[in-house]
């Protein structure tokens, strides 16, 4: 036939490393280098289906799939086709291949078929896949039963009847494609792997088929053999002393080899090895420790630990600067207390979910993280769980920093596993997170020890007034609940601790107390006496952070080991506590939470004003390895908080005097939340400057009232709406003009006052404000003195002299009108004060 027809060429890189069956030629691998591989070479082999019969049905009969028998189909040599004459000038003439079954035109074939095998060692080490075709008119290609390319063929469903949308030959530029076929490397399998191809004619005027490919593969280099007993297990990494800074990373091997870890900030290149310490532990297994410090704070960072050969890799993300008013999402849980691997599956469910929360940046882990810590059994299943989510918990310590605390069930060193920070013996440390002070406390050690209590006493105290002279949040972590809504709440080492930190926590008004050990959810404000503070509620249902009444919470139970009662419980004397858990504000055993036995995970959301907690639980049935209940939310909180607003000045430099020049001083806050009132004052040298106006720079301004007097300037100013705006906020401009009999010097104008008040549900209230940069110092500049140009005190000839030789000049030494040029209006100025002199 006349038309032009096409012929593909497609060429396929499969990863070798092994030797290939004789039909595919023989290739050996190469280590340390890559290597291109032909797997099936263009004169191969091919089954092939020429009679007219539809291939297509179900998984058993469809020539697509990998179960397909082709034993019944024809063998062949390509190229295949008719006539004899057609050929493409990569793969020949067909008379050097094989003649196919041909019907005369107006009644040809539509479709033939197919198929090969070939065989791949190690998918691993494919890197690139290619394909060269030779075909008329269109085809359709397979890899193990899934579709990978079509050329020339419509969109949709294709069947024995499927025309080609083009009409080619094979001899032409349009026969021939190249086709990158690399990100179908997953379809890919060891061992064995089946192509299948569909080529179809243009329609059943056809006058010839052709079909002819050959298949290539790219060589990565072999990957050294991996020696199990020295690949890391148990992998987590701890937040460090300085969280925004430093992490510390541990894991474990089976045998001796060398510790370190290679990581760099995600989606860079630029790599850091650390190295690091090692010793034998329990189970005759090497533990390895990794501080890694100078890391850059709010980061996400890629690691891998391990020797080079065996490795294990995961992500991180260090914190917030301190200071940082960015929002942060951390997961609470409490009481992971892995016992036996029949609970080990419910827990392994738990860090599943944590696993799949977005955005969350590390896990507090509650204390209790295994039922004892001396067996390395209850540490393996930790972090592989079994069950329907086996891997669990290294999937969750292997993407996400911690921060743990002592549990009863833990000893101080987590038997090795962990490496928390020690500020004040171990387990006791305190770590900035953005607008978050976080201080983790070790009642387990103080409950032994009056001289550990007293020092955990001096550390809390010291650690809380850096928070509050930042304006932080302070969360106190730790694990046998003071207040909670089980049976615990009146054993007697929790009564006593209670005694003790109870009315200190409340003195130092920490925000929060998140602790474990009653495996029950539970929360409440609760003052030094015990006592639910009953915060108020804002209309919008957030609560207002109560003064000297933290939240207790105790977050349920993440595992599947037990649950907790209430109990019946009498009031001693002396201890900070109110009956019938009527200091909570919630309490699952109020929902049969004992009952239910479900497992919880808590969120919590922190911005500069709001914290958000959302609890939620479902129920893992370690009979049937399934989640019976699926997830939903159990609680939902949001805590806010007045926060410190600041203030500050800018403005002019430089005023000229002998023009009468204008300066303005601008006064900013930051942070505003729903100000909608601001009292703004400026003292400054009447003597010098003269007040020309003050004005409102605030959009909805409503009113503005003036403050005037001798050296001092105000404006009162009101706004429609409350202004909410996190960073600079503009407020009142101050324009002043610099009198003419000013001497030259410098002046000061300072922000006395930026008061400011926001809208509550129950009307206004006024709003903390810290004066940052209290003044501007201005440059007072004078004709006069700049007419001095040579400095001795005098205007002479001489110093006209200068300015002319720098005439048309920029220098501003020589500019005494300041315009920009040196020019005749300088030398003007400088006359006239010779004249006078």
């Amino acid at each position: 036939m006349t038309s032009t027809k096409k012929i593909v060429s497609l060429v396929m890189a499969v990863v070798f490393s092994m030797t290939m069956f004789s039909s595919f030629g023989t290739v050996t691998a190469v280590t340390g280098q890559d290597e291109v591989v032909t797997l099936i070479e263009g004169g191969s082999q091919w089954k092939y289906e020429d009679t007219n019969t539809s291939q297509y049905g179900d998984a058993a009969t469809d020539f697509r799939s990998e179960g397909f028998n082709d034993t019944a189909w024809k063998t062949g040599k390509a190229p295949l086709g008719y006539p004899l004459t057609d050929t493409n000038p990569t793969f020949g003439l067909i008379s050097d291949g094989t003649l196919v079954n041909n019907v005369s035109k107006p009644n040809a074939i539509l479709t033939y078929y197919f198929r090969k095998e070939f065989t791949i060692a190690d998918v691993s080490r494919v890197t690139k896949l290619e394909a060269n075709v030779g075909f008329d008119d269109g085809f359709v290609m397979y890899i193990n039963g899934t579709e990978v390319n079509r050329t020339y063929m419509n969109e949709g469903t294709v069947s024995h009847t499927t025309n080609a949308n083009y009409v080619n030959e094979p001899s032409t530029p349009e026969g021939s494609t190249v086709l990158d076929l690399t990100s179908k490397i997953a379809l890919l399998k060891n061992g064995l792997n089946k192509i299948a191809v569909s080529v179809h004619n243009r329609d059943a005027d056809s006058s010839d088929i052709y079909f002819a490919m050959n298949l290539k593969a790219t060589l990565g280099a072999a990957l050294p053999e991996v020696d199990t007993t020295k690949q890391p297990k148990q992998v987590n990494v701890h937040l460090g002393a300085d969280a925004a800074t430093s992490v510390n990373i541990t894991y474990t091997t089976a045998s001796t080899t060398s510790t370190q870890v290679v990581l760099n900030k995600k989606g860079e290149t630029g790599k850091t090895t650390v190295a690091g310490t090692e010793a034998a532990g329990a189970a005759n297994k090497i533990f390895h420790k990794i501080p890694v410090i100078g890391l850059s704070a709010g980061t996400e960072y890629e690691y891998t630990v391990g020797d080079g050969t065996n490795s294990f890799s995961g992500t991180f993300k260090t914190a917030l600067a301190q200071g940082s008013k960015d929002s942060f999402k951390f997961v609470y849980l409490a009481d992971t207390q892995v016992a036996n691997a029949t609970d080990a599956k419910a827990l392994g469910a738990t860090m599943e979910k944590v696993s799949q929360i977005s955005n969350h940046d590390f896990v507090y882990l509650a204390g209790d993280i295994t039922d004892t810590s001396t067996s390395e059994a209850q540490w393996e299943l930790l972090y592989n769980n079994q069950g329907a989510f086996p891997d669990g918990g290294q999937k969750m310590f292997r993407s996400k920093a911690i921060s743990v605390i002592q549990g009863n069930h833990d000893n101080d060193t987590f038997n090795g596993h962990i490496n928390a920070p020690a500020q004040e013996g171990n387990v006791v440390y305190s770590y900035d997170y953005g607008m978050v002070k976080f201080i983790m406390l070790n009642l387990e050690a103080s409950r032994y020890s009056t001289d550990s209590r007293a020092k955990q006493e001096a550390f809390l105290r010291a650690k809380t007034a850096e928070a509050k002279a930042a304006g932080q949040w302070t969360i106190v972590g730790f694990h046998k609940s003071l207040y909670t809504g089980a049976s615990h709440i009146t054993d007697s080492d929790v009564i006593d601790a209670r005694k003790f930190w109870g009315p200190k926590f409340a003195e130092l008004d920490i925000d929060m107390v998140l602790q474990g050990h009653d495996h029950v959810y539970s929360r409440g404000f609760i003052n030094a006496a015990g006592e639910n503070a009953k915060p108020t509620v804002g209309s919008d249902g957030k609560v207002n952070d109560p003064a000297n009444a933290p939240l207790y919470m105790v977050g349920g139970h993440a595992g599947g080991l037990k649950w907790y009662s209430q109990k019946n419980y009498t009031v001693t004397a002396g201890d900070p506590l109110t009956a019938n858990y009527s200091f909570l504000d919630k309490n699952s055993t109020d929902d049969q939470s004992d009952i239910k036995q479900e497992q919880w995970v808590t969120e919590f959301t922190v911005t500069d004003e709001e914290i958000t907690i959302n609890s939620y639980c479902f129920k893992y049935n370690t009979t049937s390895d399934t989640i019976t209940t699926p997830q939903y939310l159990y609680d939902t909180l949001t805590v806010k908080r007045d926060v410190a607003i600041t203030a500050d000045i800018g403005g002019s430099n430089l005023g000229v005097a002998d023009i009468n020049g204008e300066v303005t001083y601008t006064a900013s806050l930051n942070d505003l939340h729903n100000a909608n009132a601001f009292n703004v004052e400026v003292s400054y040298d009447n003597s010098v400057l003269e007040l020309v106006k003050s004005e409102s720079l605030l959009n909805g301004t409503i009113f503005t009232s003036p403050k005037n007097s001798t050296g001092k300037a105000g404006l009162l100013v009101g706004v429609s709406n409350g202004i909410t705006k996190t960073g600079k906020t503009d407020v009142v401009k101050f324009t002043f003009k610099v009198k003419n009999t000013a001497a030259y010097g410098s002046t000061e104008v300072k922000l006395t006052k930026a008061d400011t008040a926001f809208l509550t549900d129950t009307g206004s209230k006024d709003a903390a404000v810290e004066i940052g940069t209290e003044k501007v110092t201005t440059e007072i500049y004078t004709y006069i003195h700049a007419s001095d140009i040579n400095g001795d005190n005098k205007i002479t000839l001489a110093d006209l002299s200068l300015a002319l030789a720098n005439y048309q000049g920029i220098d501003k030494k020589f500019d005494i009108n300041l315009d920009g040029t040196v020019n005749t209006a300088d030398y003007i100025i400088i006359a006239g004060f010779l004249i006078a002199a």
